[in-house]
């Protein structure tokens, strides 16, 4: 690895993305072309099998601060993420999605407010959702209870609560620099000597659950996470992995399983997964429910959705 020779580096991981990578390297040329700062993208391609690779290839030809790595299977978000920060120049990591588009020039003032902290671990951006809605992606640690709230709908009557929506922040506008527990690794931003003391992202997590339990073992060490809602990207959240939605849930709910038994027992992994499936038949009977009411609203449609969660979670056990 050769000396450090980059301000920024950002860590992208690629699958099945072309359309979102144009748009995103695009915003990276209109909003990091003016300043100070060097940076490089690092794009780890997850073997996809759309355009992108030829696409990525060549843009690397074209573009020296464009660097792509192709790997030879789907290896996951964790794992890929880790190669593309094993292969960095910067300083400085972003680990950002490929959904994502930067809107704001003054990343700078990000850097400024990241190396100006003691003891800080990671730091996240404002995320808007693609109608420039407020994404919520500083959050509080996920516990059994807080599963519990998801599950029930709890989090979602009492939004606002302290207790009920905590999972969520949903009692904050996050409209001020604070202290969070973790942030979305949709957008991340930590050093490179940092994120490789702790370890970097736990391989074990195929997507979903890294981010948490990343900024889990940042807090473990004395580092302090930060949402920083000055710097703002849009999000286009779930447009890549919510292409299948039952796929989708089973990942998150195979991710939580993980969490709890990395960081806590084999019974707490147990019990959040029993109160994922609980979340889960409590949904497909609600939207059963409406739909015999209101068959043209597209209830059974969403009750089917959720039961092919139970297949698509056990067929890949």
């Amino acid at each position: 690895m050769s000396e450090l020779s980059k301000d920024i580096s950002f860590i992208i991981v690629n699958y099945n993305a072309l359309a979102h990578i144009q748009k995103l390297y695009a915003s990276l040329l209109e909003k990091m072309g003016s300043g100070d700062l060097s940076w490089e993208a690092l794009i780890v391609d997850n073997n996809s099998k759309d355009k992108s690779p030829d696409f990525l290839r060549t843009l690397s030809l074209k573009d020296a601060r464009i660097k792509t790595i192709c790997l030879d299977e789907n290896a996951g978000f964790s794992k890929a993420c880790n190669i593309g920060a094993q292969a960095s120049e910067g300083r400085v990591l972003i680990f950002l999605n490929p959904d994502t588009v930067l809107i704001d020039c003054h990343i700078a003032d990000l850097i400024s407010f990241y190396e100006s902290k003691e003891d800080i671990g990671a730091v996240g951006a404002k995320m808007l959702n693609a109608d420039l809605s407020l994404q919520r992606s500083a959050r509080s640690f996920p516990t059994l209870a807080r599963q519990f709230y998801e599950s029930f709908f709890l989090d979602k009557i009492f939004s606002k609560s302290r207790v009920f929506g905590a999972y969520f922040m949903g009692f904050s506008r996050l409209e001020q620099i604070m202290e969070v527990d973790w942030l979305s690794g949709a957008f991340l931003l930590l050093s490179r000597e940092i994120f490789l003391k702790a370890g970097g992202f736990e391989e074990d997590y195929f997507i979903f659950s890294e981010d948490a339990d990343l900024c889990l073992k940042l807090k473990r060490i004395g580092l302090h996470n930060y949402f920083y809602p000055h710097y703002r990207i849009i999000h286009d959240d779930g447009a890549i992995s919510g292409r299948n939605f039952a796929k989708r849930h089973a990942q998150i709910i195979r991710a939580r399983n993980i969490y709890f038994k990395k960081n806590y027992s084999l019974f707490s992994a147990k019990m959040v997964t029993l109160l994922c499936f609980a979340g889960v038949l409590k949904r497909i009977l609600v939207f059963s429910i409406l739909a015999l009411f209101r068959p043209k609203k597209g209830y059974f449609e969403k009750a089917s959705q959720y039961g092919k969660v139970f297949r698509d979670y056990f067929a890949s056990k």
